[in-house]
């Protein structure tokens, strides 16, 4: 029981480390237009492949 709950716990808090990480990518970006950033689209893009 207790790992099932861990399990749980863990798929509830990866997509807010994927927001995090999308957030933090991009306070620091350095570009003009965050849209063309290769680095905030990866990011997005591993956002987007999570389950909400």
């Amino acid at each position: 029981m207790p790992s099932r709950r861990r399990a749980e716990l863990a798929e509830r808090i990866a997509p807010a480390r994927a927001s995090l990480e999308l957030i933090g990518c991009a306070l620091e970006c350095g570009h003009d237009d965050l849209a063309t950033c290769p680095h905030f689209r990866g990011a997005v893009a591993r956002r987007l492949a999570l389950p909400a």
